[in-house]
């Protein structure tokens, strides 16, 4: 989710999520072997969903925008981390010039049927074991709202009335990666209950200032601890090893407004700090288009590897995957302007 940055030059920021169930049965399909980077296909459902994508005049240049800033992700993500495979996501577009909202995407999630700490983002899943949860199936979605001035040529400059598209894609794209927590503004999973929840790995970090937990060791909610977030009282850190390393040992500030903002708070970092990909706001001109030191931290400590280049080591970890999918849930975060 992404929303627009408020100074002089910008305009202020806002941002919402959407949640949209699908419920299906479904079994671990091992992907091909692994690829030199992340392959990104999208897949345009019709006229009534994906009229600006589809569009008779400027659909194919918008399609082509599409593909030319998920394949620069790639490339950018590739630079960074060795995890890859294909990434299939339904696309549709929305025209509402009312709406803040510039772009949103999201990963479908799945039940595992038990509490825990969960890697059911089903393209955390792909990208990380290789393993696809839903098999030919897309595995995430993708908005984007027409109706806004956006470059999307991204070799052209980006005026201070444009919208950088590039930008805004590699910030959704990070999201579908499993960059936000996916828990309710009242504390609640999306699946099981806040005694016994699922809880996204994202979300798993989540500490107040004095390092308490928003999951406890039981995998139960910490209400106090989210409630103080949750009604803008306090703000809420993340506490991977990884990113507080890249952060000078300190806690990683997460966006934490009064009042919450389903779908914004504590799924981006802090807007006291400037010009990262995952801030909760932009505006328009040129916009962050690489991950800072402490954007790779979080990324590692949500599971991703280094690439081979890099020569910082990580610890290994393995993740189990269990057969048992019993729904699939759309996620889906959002980028706004005012």
């Amino acid at each position: 989710m992404y929303s627009v940055a408020k100074d002089k030059y910008r305009t202020p920021r806002a941002v919402r999520a959407a949640l949209c169930c699908v419920f299906l049965v479904g079994s671990l399909v091992f992907a091909p072997a692994a690829q030199a980077n992340i392959v990104f296909q999208f897949d345009f459902g019709s006229p009534l969903t994906d009229a600006a994508f589809l569009d008779p005049t400027y659909g194919a240049e918008r399609q082509a925008a599409l593909q030319a800033a998920a394949d620069s992700f790639s490339s950018m993500f590739a630079s960074h981390f060795s995890n890859s495979g294909t990434i299939r996501l339904d696309v549709t577009s929305s025209n509402d010039p009312a709406s803040n909202t510039l772009a949103s995407a999201g990963s479908y999630l799945y039940d595992y049927g038990s509490a825990g700490v969960r890697s059911n983002g089903a393209v955390m899943t792909q990208l990380q074991t290789g393993a696809n949860p839903f098999g030919a199936t897309s595995l995430g979605t993708l908005d984007v709202n027409f109706a806004h001035n956006w470059q999307l040529n991204g070799n052209l400059p980006v005026s201070n009335t444009q919208y950088d598209f590039t930008s805004t894609m590699f910030h959704e794209l990070t999201h579908v990666l499993g960059f936000a927590a996916t828990i309710g503004q009242d504390g609640s999973p999306i699946f099981g209950t806040k005694a016994a929840g699922e809880w996204d790995p994202f979300t798993n970090f989540l500490v107040n200032a004095a390092g308490v937990k928003v999951i406890n060791a039981n995998f139960s909610l910490n209400q106090a601890v989210w409630n103080a977030a949750s009604a803008g009282g306090g703000t809420l850190y993340f506490n991977g090893a990884h990113a507080m390393a890249a952060n000078g040992g300190q806690l990683v500030a997460l966006y934490s407004p009064n009042p919450y903002e389903p779908g914004s708070s504590v799924s981006h970092i802090s807007d006291a700090v400037l010009n990262l990909l995952m801030l909760p706001s932009t505006g328009t001109g040129l916009s962050a288009r690489d991950f800072s030191a402490v954007e790779v931290g979080i990324l590692l400590d949500l599971g991703y590897t280094l690439s081979e280049t890099t020569p910082t080591p990580v610890p290994g970890s393995v993740i189990l995957l269990s057969t048992g999918l019993t729904a699939l849930v759309g996620w889906r975060a959002r980028r706004r302007r005012a």
